[in-house]
């Protein structure tokens, strides 16, 4: 019999979220808006996220996943985020 396996809570992914999303704008040199707008369809995501807000399950997989397939080249992933794998469409 296995383990079930711990899941995070919803304020811990949106922190991830907006981590990951401040870490790619940066280096891209960008808002994080401007990525949460390409990420989620949602300028507002990432100033919500910061303050301290949340998102939907699925509006949290869609930019999480989008950012980690356009995550910029030689840019570290933020220390303590989990990284999706690759996402076949």
């Amino acid at each position: 019999m296995t383990a079930p396996v711990p899941r995070p809570s919803p304020s811990a992914l949106t922190a991830h979220l907006a981590a990951a999303l401040a870490a790619a704008a940066a280096a891209q040199g960008v808002t994080p808006a401007t990525l949460a707008m390409r990420a989620a369809g949602d300028a507002r995501l990432a100033r919500r996220l910061a303050a301290g807000g949340t998102c939907r399950l699925t509006t949290w997989w869609r930019a999480t996943c989008w950012l980690a397939d356009h995550w910029p080249e030689g840019a570290a992933w933020p220390d303590g985020v989990p990284r999706p794998g690759r996402v076949v469409r």
